[in-house]
């Protein structure tokens, strides 16, 4: 909030979702030398391997909490069947009426600054249920749904990201990578030989991200933003949706000005934390409908 620490820090901001990689391996990862961009981050940043999603660890349900700052209970997301087909859960937003779109980081930040440049990049089509377009100047899907498909697909859609990012050095934007989700799902995360690639492969992606920023100057202004939306069932990785820790934890770092460099964030945090923070480092003060807290 205003006249509190942090508050306007940044003139721009980059989510990065990386959907379900779990603290220990990006952990793993880290300490093996292999993710030297997410290191850097780390590095320079603030982070937690211990922060809690909403119930249950879906992706869509989760997501959706990122991005409102409210739990499912409130925003009505529960299962991608909700768009496009009938919906598993049918829950009606809380005070809203049925099929309205709960207010995302993306609606605070048009609504306190209208001429704020925003973006969203995703390979998930279930992801665009929970955009509304007319608050996005670009929202690119470039659909991938396997795990052969996402290796081919979202490198082209991460330099496609830099470059519009280099050109309208967007204040608010989203990239989303599903690739290390889709191919759990298919091997799990266990195999090393196969599995530790795919993660070198998304930090080499956050690497183009960052150099988009040196290369249009803006790094020093922004604020970047890396989390996930669930982790994974013990113990071969390929499933989440329950409410175990493994499947409940996910990693965050953050980095960026405002941010104290190598910090542990050790109290409790929750995913609709993300949405207040991110908004608090624009000097946007977060909307009555976020029900997370500014970390």
């Amino acid at each position: 909030m205003p006249g509190t620490p942090g508050f306007g820090v940044a003139e721009h901001a980059v989510l990065i979702g990386i959907d379900g990689i779990m603290p220990s391996t990006l952990q793993d990862a880290i300490s093996r030398g292999t993710t030297p961009n997410l290191a850097g981050l780390k590095d320079r940043g603030a982070r937690s391997y211990d922060v809690r999603v909403t119930q249950p660890s879906s992706s869509l349900s989760s997501w959706a909490s990122i991005l409102t700052g409210a739990p499912p209970a409130w925003h009505g997301v529960h299962h991608a069947a909700q768009f496009g087909r009938p919906p598993a859960y049918p829950v009606r937003p809380a005070g809203y009426p049925e099929g309205v779109i709960w207010p995302t980081l993306f609606t605070a930040a048009r609504e306190a600054r209208p001429a704020i440049t925003t973006a969203a990049y995703y390979s998930w089509p279930p992801l665009g249920g929970l955009l509304a377009g007319d608050l996005l100047n670009a929202s690119v899907l470039r659909t991938c749904g396997s795990c052969d498909a996402c290796k081919d697909v979202e490198p082209e859609m991460a330099s496609e990201f830099a470059r519009a990012l280099k050109r309208e050095r967007y204040g608010l934007s989203w990239m989303y990578f599903d690739v290390l989700d889709e191919c759990a799902h298919r091997m799990g995360n266990r195999d090393e030989a196969r599995y530790l690639p795919l993660i070198q492969q998304v930090d080499g992606l956050v690497g183009r991200i960052t150099r988009a920023l040196h290369a249009a100057k803006m790094a020093r202004s922004t604020l970047i933003f890396v989390l996930s939306d669930h982790g994974r069932e013990a113990p071969t990785g390929k499933r989440h949706g329950g409410f175990s820790t493994a499947e409940m934890a996910v990693p965050w770092i953050l980095a960026g000005p405002g941010v104290r460099p190598g910090t542990q964030l050790a109290w409790p945090i929750a995913s609709t934390d993300a949405a207040p923070t991110l908004l608090h480092a624009l000097g946007i003060r977060p909307p009555v409908q976020m029900h997370g807290r500014v970390v």
